[in-house]
């Protein structure tokens, strides 16, 4: 991936739980949604490019790791609502977004998984579960899709 500039302090928009509503407002539905959930982070940071170029930022109330990343489209965000971490991985594959420490990214998602925080955000709701169970029945394997 190429590498791109790093924002500058007066581009970084800073996202809270009072300005959350201003920052996602001119979002894809699904990404406003995601950027909604980084407020439920407790712990560490999250600075995000988004396709456009703006940079987003999240401070959580508590001290944690700091990961950094760039969505180079829109696409990862239904992989990872649909699938959680899985989701958010196949689109890291398929080149949908890096960053530049990787293992500090999954490690304050981890984090705030498993400390608190954001306990359903990546857990999938019924609605999901049954829309995931029919489109993987609907694509099994057989002779003719082989």
């Amino acid at each position: 991936m190429e590498q791109l500039a790093r924002p500058t302090a007066s581009d970084i928009i800073e996202v809270t739980a009072e300005t959350v509503d201003e920052v996602v407002r001119d979002l894809p539905r699904r990404a406003a949604l995601v950027v909604r959930n980084l407020t439920r982070l407790q712990f560490g940071s999250l600075q995000i490019t988004i396709p456009g170029g703006r940079t987003i930022k999240y401070d959580a109330p508590k001290p944690g790791p700091h990961a950094e990343a760039t969505f180079h489209n829109w696409g990862g965000v239904p992989r990872l609502l649909a699938n959680g971490s899985l989701g958010l991985a196949e689109s890291y594959i398929e080149g949908e977004w890096d960053s530049p420490h990787v293992t500090a990214f999954l490690e304050m998602f981890l984090i705030n998984s498993y400390g608190g925080g954001v306990d359903t955000f990546f857990s999938r709701n019924r609605l999901m579960n049954l829309l995931s169970k029919l489109i993987h029945w609907k694509n099994r394997n057989s002779k003719a899709g082989a």
